[in-house]
């Protein structure tokens, strides 16, 4: 084997190792944000999920949001939940506004008493967000609860 062929195979290994160990890494420090999040270790899962969400980590960018939107360690602030939110745009289904989806999940946590205390106004005050970015489920929700 010529000596060029060997160094492309050891810089491709090479290039294969250091990927896998920044995947490793960064699932590490999703993991150990989303347990400090369990436990409300508020700062730490600031901490750990703030910079991963900065460079593109979309489950870090819906879960700050939730933080946000929930007042989890930071000051609530719907603004900035969204802006989360739009920048994960887990599961928008085409929606004009890619947070509506990660809108909608907050709707029905509020109205269910999903990770948080049951409260209407929020739930309302969510599914009418969702609705207006576009969610045909929150709309058709917000119709079938005009209609009691």
């Amino acid at each position: 084997m010529s000596r060029s062929i060997r160094l492309t195979a050891l810089l491709g290994f090479l290039l294969l190792v250091l990927g896998v160990g920044l995947v490793l890494a960064r699932n590490h420090q999703f993991e150990a944000g989303s347990r400090a999040l369990k436990v409300e270790d508020y700062s730490t899962a600031l901490r750990r999920l703030k910079p991963l969400a900065s460079i593109g980590d979309s489950r870090a960018q819906y879960v700050l949001g939730e933080m946000y939107a929930l007042g989890l360690g930071v000051p609530e602030d719907d603004s900035k939940a969204i802006y989360w939110f739009r920048r994960a745009a887990i599961g928008s289904n085409g929606e004009a506004d890619p947070a509506a989806a990660a809108e909608l999940a907050l709707a029905k946590n509020y109205a269910q008493g999903i990770g948080v205390k049951v409260d209407a106004d929020q739930s309302l005050k969510w599914f009418h967000r969702a609705a207006d970015g576009g969610s045909k489920e929150a709309a058709a929700e917000l119709d079938k609860s005009h209609s009691r």
